[in-house]
């Protein structure tokens, strides 16, 4: 089956000692680095939407999904694309809304209760998750290629940069890309010196990279589009586009429907995994492959976005929050685009 493109190019857009040891080297917490000021720790940064269409088809069949109405920074109406099966919010947030949310309180460190759940519960604490998801994820991308070459890697909101720092360790030319200024001054902090821009309009000039990644944030894009685009083109011949992403009807959110964690504020899109794959193609990609998302997990990272309490505090008391393993996660998918030679 061929999807309609309906003209989307014109659009716009190791265990509890070793993590608390990680976490606790002295690193700056949010509320001290330079970019949150006061204001941005305390405000409710409640959204501003505009009108939409499907971020994948742009067709604007759609039929109401669920109305969220929980949260400070507005009601959210989730609709289901009747062409594509996207999910997605319409009204959505604005660009300058998603900027300054992705500058508080409320992406960087939220409660426990469900209807703060806005973004991360406590970003800094979980800095030694994504550096044993770093590891395994560069070994995943080196063995795209040829064993000992040198890879060109741009990672894509990149956050506090720990694939960026692994991969530099590694010996490979890497850097980062993030438009959010706590995240740029944290990665300062930490010694990394990345890019301070929208990626979106963000000139590479003649750069040319092996791999562009882009984990953890693709359904928070206005455009995934536009995203891929972007890639297409700073890729070099024969390069790799690594993006991995949620997708709706999975079986958390059969479970828990409207309650599913995931829908929240900077959530612009579900997207189905073969809709999500054929469009990609249509933009100039060859699909290479997909595979389930598989990650490291402490229990208190888990249980805290599965909001499940009372394991939450028994964790807690048994001294097991920083506890880790790998599992897949349901209703998340990593895809492997590769840009035709």
């Amino acid at each position: 089956m061929v999807l309609p493109l309906h003209g989307w190019e014109t659009s716009c857009r190791s265990r509890s000692t070793e993590a608390k040891n990680l976490t606790d080297v002295g690193h700056t917490k949010f509320s001290e680095i330079p970019g949150a000021t006061l204001a941005t720790q305390n405000q409710i940064n409640r959204f501003q939407f505009i009108p939409t269409s499907c971020m994948l088809c742009e067709s604007s069949e759609a039929d109401e999904h669920y109305v969220i109405t929980k949260f400070k920074q507005g009601d959210l109406h989730f609709i289901k694309c009747r062409t594509c099966g996207t999910v997605y919010q319409n009204p959505m947030p604005d660009q300058e809304s998603m900027r300054e949310f992705y500058n508080s309180q409320n992406f960087f460190n939220c409660t426990t209760t469900s209807d703060e759940l806005t973004g991360y519960r406590d970003y800094d604490g979980e800095e030694y998750t994504r550096r044993k998801n770093a590891e395994k994820r560069l070994a995943e991308l080196e063995s795209l290629y040829p064993p000992g070459r040198r890879l060109r890697i741009l990672k894509v909101a990149c956050g506090y940069g720990a694939l960026v720092q692994l991969a530099r360790e590694k010996g490979h030319q890497a850097d980062g890309i993030d438009f959010s200024d706590v995240m740029f001054a944290g990665a300062q902090e930490r010694g990394l010196e990345l890019i301070h821009a929208d990626f979106l309009k963000y000139d590479f000039g003649e750069e040319q990279f092996d791999v562009v990644v882009l984990y953890g944030a693709i359904n928070n894009f206005l455009r995934p589009l536009d995203v891929a685009a972007k890639a297409l083109a700073i890729l070099a011949p024969g390069g790799f586009y690594v993006v991995n992403h949620v997708w709706p009807g999975s079986m958390p959110e059969i479970l828990l429907r409207s309650h599913y964690w995931i829908y929240r504020p900077p959530i612009i899109g579900l997207y189905p995994k073969r809709a999500f794959q054929q469009y990609h193609v249509q933009v100039g990609f060859e699909h290479h492959c997909s595979k389930y998302d598989v990650q490291y997990l402490t229990c208190d990272k888990l249980f805290g976005y599965l909001q499940i309490r009372p394991l939450l505090t028994a964790v807690d008391k048994l001294g097991l929050s920083r506890r880790g393993f790998t599992i897949p996660i349901p209703g998340y998918a990593r895809e492997f685009f590769r840009k035709p030679d």
